[in-house]
C-alpha cells in the first residue's frame, strides 16, 4: 500500500497468477488501474514523479508499476520489470545477478535492496545513480529507510573517522546526546550533579576517541546505521577510512550485538 501526493492510496494485491493495482481516491470509489497475469509477484511499487521531469520518450507513459516477479524462465526475483499504466506495456527491465529483497521509491530515486548491496536508480530515466556495496550481509531482508531525500541503511561496520555524535557507544555508555539531555534535566537537582554528569561525558569521549582508527571491511559489526543524501550521492557511495563523501549525512551505532531488521523515517 502506498499513499500518493493527493492523498489517494494505491493498493497492490498479489495472486499466484499475477498482481493487481487498485487506486483508492479520497472519494472512496476504488478502481483497478493495472493488472498483470504473468505469475506470482514478489514485490511491487507504484511510481509517478512530477510530470515536468519526464522526457518526451516517457511523458505519455507515466505513471509506472515496478514489479519483481518469481516467474520463469528468467531467475526468480532477480529482475525489476517497469510497466506503463497508460499503455499497459512493459517499457524497461533492470537485471541483477542476485535475488532482490525489496523495492522502495520516492520522487527522486528507485532503491533496490540486495543481499549485500543497494542499487539506486534515477526515478525519471531509470539510469544508475549510485550504489552502496558496504552493507551488512543479510539472509532474508536488507533493511533500508527512504525518506523524501535521505536513504538510511545497515552498514557493514563502524568507521571511527566518520562516526557522528549520538548513537550508542560500544562500551555500553550513554551517547553524547542522551548524556547532555540527562545533564540538562539534572539542573534542578543541583549544579554538582551537572558537573559530575558532564565530567563523566568528557572522560568517556576522551577514552572513545583514543581507540585506534581502522577499517572494518573484514570485520562485520551489526547495529551500524549510515544515512546518505540521494540527491548528492553519485557512483560508489560506501564509506571507507580513506574517503569523505559530501553525500554522507550520518554514521552511528544504533545498538550493539544485534542485527538491524528495519529502518524507517517519519514521513510527516
Amino acid at each position: 500500500m502506498q499513499e500518493l501526493r493527493d492523498g489517494s492510496i494505491i493498493v497492490f494485491i498479489g495472486y499466484l497468477t499475477g498482481v493487481q493495482c487498485w487506486l483508492l481516491p479520497l472519494t472512496g470509489l476504488a478502481h483497478e488501474v493495472f493488472s498483470q497475469r504473468r505469475g506470482p509477484a514478489k514485490t511491487a511499487q507504484y511510481l509517478d514523479t512530477e510530470l515536468t521531469q519526464y522526457g518526451e520518450e516517457l511523458m505519455g507513459l507515466h505513471p509506472f508499476v515496478l514489479i519483481v516477479d518469481n516467474s520463469t524462465p528468467k531467475p526468480a526475483g532477480t529482475c525489476v520489470d517497469i510497466w506503463s499504466i497508460r499503455s499497459g506495456n512493459m517499457i524497461h527491465t533492470i537485471h541483477f545477478k542476485s535475488e532482490i529483497f525489496s523495492l522502495t521509491v520516492n520522487q527522486h530515486v528507485l532503491v533496490v535492496a540486495l543481499q549485500e548491496k543497494i542499487a539506486v536508480f534515477d526515478a525519471v530515466t531509470f539510469e544508475t545513480k549510485f550504489w552502496i556495496s558496504r552493507c551488512y550481509p543479510c539472509t532474508e531482508t536488507q533493511p533500508i529507510g527512504l525518506g523524501s531525500r535521505w536513504l538510511a541503511y545497515s552498514d557493514k561496520g563502524a568507521l571511527q573517522s566518520h562516526l557522528s555524535y549520538g548513537g550508542m557507544c560500544g562500551t555500553g555508555l550513554q551517547s553524547y546526546t542522551a548524556t547532555m539531555l540527562n545533564a540538562a534535566q539534572s539542573v534542578k537537582k543541583g549544579l554538582s550533579i551537572v558537573g559530575e554528569t558532564v565530567g563523566r561525558l568528557t572522560q568517556h569521549n576522551y577514552q572513545y576517541s583514543e581507540q585506534p582508527s581502522k577499517s572494518r571491511d573484514s570485520d562485520d559489526r551489526p547495529g551500524i546505521v549510515t544515512i546518505v543524501d540521494c540527491v548528492l550521492a553519485d557512483g560508489e557511495t560506501s564509506l571507507t577510512d580513506s574517503t569523505v563523501s559530501r553525500a554522507t549525512i550520518a554514521h552511528f551505532t544504533a545498538h550493539t550485538n544485534s542485527q538491524i531488521s528495519a529502518i524507517s523515517f517519519d514521513r510527516r
